[in-house]
């Protein structure tokens, strides 16, 4: 195509764009004069037709949310201060007041409310007078999402709160209002949140726990990631405590992701570090962390937690702690308490009425000497004992109150019946081995249930290297004095393990039940009204002759070959022992220990209100013996530390008629009250044995 052609093209599409601009601006004009035709006509007509009834409503509504909006614009805060507090103790059920300035900001797309000396009254059972007062408060709210149901909080500030919180022993509380069933764990989106010099009391009588102390909260900006302090000092049950929790700045929260947080909880010597993160940000009913306890004594944690924890020697376990709503999962607990490890997994339910934990806990090594605690006594103190130094001081004061005195062996310390009353629980624990320097120990198995103040601890199992002790035991507290009843049996626990060394001066094995009830809230005390049965025995066995020949009395026969290493052994034929059991004493009801060569018959009683023995066993020879002193073997004193020794007066008897046999008659003739012609018969062990099987012992056939 040459320049002519192209020319002509351009002159072409010139022109047909001008002759359609043309037609679009003709239809325009049409289009315009038809509309102001259609309008006039509909003027025309409006002028005889009344308007609606949903136009007359619209303008109305309308003209009054302005008009409110005007009004509540123009009028001061505090004329409204009145019908506010009206409004807030209706709501609350206790009186609301406002003694200071009310300002509003409502036109605004972030609305406020700032109030100057707001008090709301404490119930009369809590005290009376004010459960809270604020010397100012500031609220700021965001407009758009306040029109869709949400409340988004820019600035929350507290200066100078003043709050009590009240429960009593029933369970009632004064944080509980007429419109309100209990508290919420979710808050608004808060991005700028203080507390200035608050001051918190605590009085909960119901957990027996009382705090006095400051909260503050602020952002120093300093760092990005402790940006938000939450703080709190003072004294919980009058011992020191501290409480940080740290975060990022609450502006920078984004909503669809979880929030991280660090807190570190002081209570007395009780030590609590977490780091964590929020799962949905100021909902605080989800969240997760990794936390560390430590402490003296696991039962401490009571006024942190709420949980009635056994006593023990000093702790440390961490674990991962995860809330769902009521429900707490503390996952992967490891650590020690005392000389022993522990872990396994623990959960808590206080989404019902009554708080609920469970779960399963296990030690690959026990020390035998951190059960003291469990039952009232201290823990092991000295160069390889666990107890802190608090513990250490309390048992040396204790042994210095009872100096002069036989210590107790049974512990007094009460059962904290209270918190046993206040949460149920199962929970099984087992030791794999267990270290002791006293006991042949092998492993240890148990299982606690809590039912609305009944522990039950069912079943019991103890594994010594030969033989076991099982049963269960179970305590009513549900009443001021508790109640408790034990049924325990020894089951083939030979009596050798009991002996170092090679040389067992006594074999055969030990089957036995104790079967009491007793009243008390603690071991001292419910001992000392023990009822039931006692029974043990030992079907067969062997022992050091020199010993049995001891049993009665025979100074040729027994002190001698045992000052000269006789080590021939007799048969054991039967052991029985049963003792009736009433009002914490122990009396003996049948005691035969028969052997070869003597047949002991024992008599007395264990006291266990004073911890006390009077026990004596008299023994007879079935062949003939010289230098036999007539008197028996006596047991006597405190529980701690008896005295073995031989009743002095039937000994003195026995000495002064041989005294005079030998002035009356000759020197042969003194001999003749220390010769015994060994009379005594076999007992009958059948009949022995199956009166004990009879009171539920085990007793197996003899051997061979």
């Amino acid at each position: 195509m040459n320049g002519n052609e192209a020319k002509d093209k351009i002159a072409q599409w010139r022109a047909d764009v001008e002759r359609r601009w043309v037609n679009a601006r003709a239809r325009l004009a049409i289009w315009r004069e038809q509309r102001r035709e259609r309008r006039r006509a509909q003027r025309g007509r409006r002028k005889h037709r009344n308007p609606s009834a949903g136009f007359w409503i619209a303008t109305i509504l309308g003209g009054a949310i302005i008009a409110a909006s005007l009004a509540l614009a123009a009028i001061s805060g505090n004329a409204l201060r009145q019908p506010i507090t009206y409004w807030l103790s209706a709501r609350l059920g206790r009186q609301v007041q406002i003694a200071g300035d009310l300002h509003l900001r409502v036109l605004s797309i972030q609305p406020s409310i700032s109030a100057d000396g707001v008090t709301i009254a404490n119930t009369d059972w809590a005290g009376g007078g004010q459960m809270a007062a604020v010397r100012h408060l500031h609220v700021e709210a965001k407009f758009w999402p306040l029109l869709h149901g949400r409340l988004v909080l820019p600035v929350v500030e507290i200066v100078s709160p003043n709050v009590v919180v009240v429960r009593d022993k029933s369970g009632r509380s004064n944080w509980q209002f007429a419109t309100t069933s209990g508290g919420s764990s979710s808050l608004p989106p808060i991005r700028r949140f203080l507390i200035d010099d608050g001051h918190l009391r605590v009085v909960d009588a119901k957990r027996g726990l009382t705090f006095v102390g400051t909260v503050n909260s602020r952002e120093n900006g300093r760092d990005a990631n402790n940006a938000f302090e939450l703080l709190g000092d003072g004294r919980l049950n009058r011992a020191a405590f501290r409480a940080e929790i740290h975060g990022g700045p609450l502006i920078h929260v984004d909503e669809t992701k979880p929030y991280e947080f660090r807190g570190n909880v002081s209570a007395g010597a009780t030590h609590v570090i977490a780091r964590g993160k929020i799962i949905h940000p100021f909902d605080l009913k989800d969240f997760e962390a990794s936390v560390i306890f430590s402490g003296p004594d696991l039962a401490d944690l009571y006024y942190l937690t709420g949980l009635a924890l056994p006593n023990t020697p000093p702790y440390r376990v961490k674990g991962h702690l995860t809330r769902d709503g009521q429900r707490y999962r503390f996952e992967r607990l490891a650590g020690t308490v005392g000389g022993s490890d522990l872990k396994g997994d623990l959960y808590v339910d206080a989404s019902g009425e009554r708080t609920f934990l469970s779960g399963k806990l296990h030690s690959r090594t026990l020390d035998f000497d951190d059960l003291g605690p469990l039952f009232g006594a201290p823990p092991a103190i000295g160069k390889h004992g666990t107890a802190s130094v608090a513990q250490e001081a309390k048992a040396q004061a204790v042994a210095v109150k009872e100096a002069g005195s036989a210590p107790m062996v049974l512990p007094d310390a009460p059962l904290q019946i209270e918190r046993v009353r206040q949460m149920d629980a199962n929970v099984s624990y087992e030791a794999e081995t267990i270290k002791s320097r006293d006991f042949p120990l092998r492993s240890l198995q148990v299982r606690a249930t809590l039912d609305h103040g009944v522990l039950g601890l069912s079943p019991i199992k103890v594994v010594f290297a030969h033989g076991t002790i099982a049963g269960k035991a179970r305590i009513d507290a549900r009443n001021d004095v508790p109640a408790s009843d034990v049924d325990v049996r020894f089951t083939d626990l030979t009596l050798e393990q009991f002996f170092p060394g090679k040389d067992k001066p006594l074999e055969g094995t030990l089957e036995a039940r104790v079967k009491v009830h007793a009243l008390g809230n603690s071991i001292h005390k419910a001992a000392s009204t023990a009822t039931g049965t006692v029974t043990a025995v030992v079907p067969h066995g062997e022992m050091r002759k020199a010993f049995a020949e001891l049993m009665g009395v025979n100074v040729t026969k027994g002190l001698v070959p045992l000052l000269f290493g006789d080590k021939s052994q007799t048969e054991i034929r039967c052991g029985v022992a049963h003792f009736e059991a009433k009002d914490g004493v122990l009396k003996v009801q049948n005691f035969v220990f028969d052997t070869d060569v003597v047949r002991a018959e024992g008599s007395g009683k264990v006291d266990l209100r004073n911890e006390r023995l009077d026990l004596a066993l008299k023994g007879e020879p079935k062949s003939l013996e010289l230098l036999r002193l007539r008197t028996p073997i006596t047991v006597k004193g405190p529980l701690v530390k008896p005295e073995v020794g031989i009743d002095a007066s039937n000994a003195v008897a026995q000495g002064g008629l041989a005294v005079a046999a030998g002035v009356l008659l000759s020197p042969i003739a003194a001999l003749l009250p220390f010769v015994n012609p060994g009379l005594a018969d076999d007992a009958n062990c059948s009949a022995l044995l199956a009166e004990a099987k009879d009171e539920g012992v085990r007793v197996k056939t003899r051997r061979g």
